[in-house]
């Protein structure tokens, strides 16, 4: 089974700002691989949409998802998941 993943248009600011961060602290190679973490845990929750752990102590209704050794991708639990049939 598989879902969709639909990205608030936010996101895309986030992940570009994490880049421009991550290329300055650490150099591009170190940035492309922690963008790929990042995206990997994202691409995977469409096998298993309420993966994570709930962190209400931070936000409520947030669950956080480990992203590689050093980054994390939140969400809302309260997100709903739909089933998407794939397409060839």
């Amino acid at each position: 089974m598989s879902y969709r993943i639909r990205f608030h248009p936010a996101v895309t600011d986030d992940l570009n700002a994490i880049t421009c961060w991550l290329i300055d602290y650490a150099g591009p190679q170190s940035a492309a691989r922690r963008l790929d973490e990042i995206e990997a845990t994202i691409a995977s929750l469409t096998d298993l949409p309420q993966k994570g752990n709930c962190r209400d102590e931070s936000a409520p209704e947030l669950r956080a998802v480990p992203a590689g050794r050093k980054a994390v991708v939140a969400l809302p639990s309260t997100v709903k998941p739909v089933r998407c049939m794939s397409t060839p």
